[in-house]
């Protein structure tokens, strides 16, 4: 399965491209580590499993307060939160349990009678 044109689903909610600041979108593939230890003769051990851990990091673009309820649906939850992704390392989607160590919505300022947010990173972490 190749990329089918989003990258990103939160919740069974898909992120529309243009909600993602450009060139903000990062996903971090790492060994799961379960042990290390350096043996007598000084040599690093390092023992993981299988499977690998992915952090999705990006931001929300600048919004206005108009339309901040949508970008609020993709943050709601903060853990247990299910992502589809796509992984540019296999070339396939796929699905896990992330969680969300907090957000925050800064005012850039008011104006016309609306807030205006700054870009919102946003940071997924993988169970």
């Amino acid at each position: 399965m190749s990329y089918q044109g989003y990258r990103l689903k939160i919740n069974n909610i898909t992120v529309p491209e243009n909600h993602i600041g450009r060139g903000s979108y990062n996903l971090h593939v790492e060994d799961r580590i379960i042990d290390e230890w350096t043996d007598g003769d000084r040599i690093n051990h390092v023992s993981s499993i299988g499977s690998k851990r992915h952090t999705i990091t990006f931001s929300l673009r600048q919004h206005a307060s108009d339309e901040h309820a949508t970008f609020l649906s993709y943050v709601a939850q903060t853990k247990n939160i299910s992502v589809q992704y796509y992984d540019d390392m296999t070339d396939t989607y796929k699905t896990g349990s992330f969680h969300i160590e907090g957000i925050d919505f800064a005012h850039q300022t008011v104006r016309s009678g609306m807030i205006w947010y700054d870009d919102t990173p946003v940071i997924l972490e993988e169970y």
